[in-house]
């Protein structure tokens, strides 16, 4: 189906487009406070930075376009500028045993499917998207009496809200799989820091976990 395809190569573009600029924004982030982050750590940081800047956004009613797409922006442009250091990071792992490798791909192709494919796990479909397409139809933060999660800080939902504007319904699952990839790959470097025969163990450890294995392509924000 042609526009089944379009529209996979769609929300796969900004899925694309979130992850490089939200990694691009951590590093902004992290070089004004005189840090610099290891693999992992810029994703993480843009993810904060950017999350607060859109419930902000929320508060005031302006979680619209306007809004939050000079914050991608500005996140794309340091990307652009950096993006040898990812390429660089990426290439730094060599020598992949194949049977750990074989894992994460396993479950990698695994999330990416359950990413794009109809929600319906039942945490997302019960709080995660509503809030998120609430926030969207909105543009802004507001409360629903029968439902608790309303009156929790929804940093993720934020993000995702952005990306309902841009219609991309299911870019909550590959966010959410994007932060488990950020987990995995920080993991792997801190690990190789002091026990560098054990960075591939771990990884496959945290790879196996039922929350990464059943949730980290879902609109949820565990990872």
């Amino acid at each position: 189906n042609p526009s089944t395809i379009l529209g996979t190569l769609h929300v796969l573009a900004l899925a694309l487009l979130f992850t490089g600029s939200l990694w691009g924004f951590g590093r902004l982030l992290l070089r004004g406070l005189g840090i610099e982050p290891f693999p992992g750590a810029a994703f993480g940081a843009g993810l904060l930075g950017f999350s607060l800047a859109c419930f902000d956004l929320g508060l005031l009613g302006a979680l619209k376009p306007m809004g939050f797409l000079p914050l991608l922006a500005i996140g794309a442009a340091g990307a652009a500028r950096d993006w040898k250091v990812a390429r660089d990071g990426v290439l730094s792992i060599r020598d992949w045993p194949a049977p750990f490798a074989a894992l994460c791909a396993w479950v990698l192709f695994h999330e990416i499917m359950q990413a794009l494919a109809p929600p319906t796990e039942f945490d997302s479909l019960a709080h995660h998207l509503p809030i998120a397409v609430r926030m969207a139809a909105t543009g802004g933060i507001s409360t629903l009496s029968w439902l608790l999660h309303t009156h929790y800080p929804s940093g993720l939902e934020a993000v995702a809200a952005a990306g309902l504007w841009l219609r991309g319904e299911r870019l909550p699952g590959l966010l959410h799989l994007a932060c488990a990839a950020a987990a995995a790959l920080a993991l792997f470097h801190l690990t190789r820091r002091w026990a560098e025969d054990s960075a591939w163990l771990a990884v496959a450890l945290f790879v196996a976990l039922p929350v990464v294995t059943s949730y980290s392509g879902t609109a949820h924000n565990d990872l």
